[in-house]
């Protein structure tokens, strides 16, 4: 019987990186079983959405991968994310609240470097192929994303 090969960071298919401050891209988050990715971007102000260098145990995230996440439905979630980013929102259902509203996080990670890239689950349930894509940052940094849960900052 043949297994499925693990998948190596990064995977193939992730969307195209929309900062979080820009309005109007909400629409064309797909609302199907997704996993998403908060990524850092190396500058707030500049064009280029190039993702910030990460020192990680391993090596530096040239990903700037923040978290992994997962969404059954990721229009809700992604602006479940954005409310609980933004500096203009309160509240916010979303446990990355804190980059908002907690030291030193707010002004180390400030929501203008922050975006946000999508890949859709297809066949696979989408906590399944968060675990993987998980499982594949660990292997290849020897540490899970910052802000994930084995990371631990959220609980």
């Amino acid at each position: 019987m043949m297994t499925a090969e693990p998948l190596v960071w990064p995977s193939h298919g992730w969307s195209e990186l929309h900062r979080v401050m820009l309005s109007g891209w909400g629409d064309k988050w797909p609302d199907v079983p997704s996993v998403y990715r908060l990524v850092m971007l190396e500058d707030e102000n500049a064009p280029s959405m190039k993702p910030a260098s990460i020192p990680r145990w391993f090596g530096p995230d040239e990903t700037g991968t923040l978290y992994l996440g997962m969404a059954k439905s990721l229009y809700g979630r992604l602006g479940a994310l954005v409310n609980a980013v933004h500096p203009d929102q309160r509240g916010g259902k979303h446990h990355l609240h804190i980059l908002r509203d907690e030291e030193p996080y707010r002004t180390k990670v400030p929501a203008a470097k922050l975006a946000i890239a999508w890949l859709a689950a297809g066949s696979k349930k989408p906590d399944a192929l968060e675990d993987e894509l998980v499982k594949a940052y660990v292997m290849r940094f020897g540490e899970a994303p910052p802000l994930n849960r084995a990371g631990g900052i959220n609980k």
